[in-house]
């Protein structure tokens, strides 16, 4: 098993949350990593102003990838009066069971763990990450940066998938 830190890729189709203007993956794409801050300016994504329970899905993605036992979500975020759901999913349907953050009113590392997922892949992992605000009161969410470790096996690379092709001999 190897462990990858890989960026936002692309968005995924619910796009809920505000942003400053560009594709929602390119507002928190920033390989910042814990425990540096980010400065702020055009990292900001902000996301909710409501109690409502908007959604916002961004996609990662990692190549030759046979098998994925953890996914762990970094993301350098504030929530106010409220919680952020995180889940993960390989397929953009089947979620994990979500992770919610602590409430804390100041800019922070926030990490979401999802243990044992055991997806078999055996190609492209895309990873579907999916934000939703929970009801808590008013007051922002806001996600400034965000990244995923994610531990796998590679294809041909130790516990991944084999093709075994000739001839036996006897």
């Amino acid at each position: 098993m190897v462990s990858t830190t890989i960026d936002p890729t692309s968005d995924g189709t619910t796009l809920e949350w505000d942003t400053t203007g560009g594709a929602h993956y390119t507002e928190v794409d920033d390989a910042v990593r814990d425990p540096t801050v980010p400065d702020g300016g055009d990292l900001a994504t902000n996301i909710a102003t409501d109690t409502t329970g908007r959604a916002d899905i961004i996609k990662f993605s990692i190549e030759n990838v046979a098998t994925v036992a953890d996914v762990v979500i970094k993301a350098y975020q504030n929530t106010v009066q409220g919680e952020i759901d995180c889940e993960v999913s390989n397929d953009g349907s089947n979620w994990e069971t979500a992770v919610a953050s602590t409430t804390s009113g100041a800019n922070e590392w926030e990490t979401f763990t999802f243990s044992g997922v055991d997806w078999v892949i055996d190609g492209t992992l895309t990873l579907y990450v999916r934000f939703t605000r929970r009801a808590g009161g008013p007051g922002d969410s806001t996600i400034f940066t965000l990244y995923a470790d994610v531990t796998h096996s590679e294809i041909g690379g130790g516990g991944g998938s084999r093709i075994i092709t000739g001839n036996v001999f006897r």
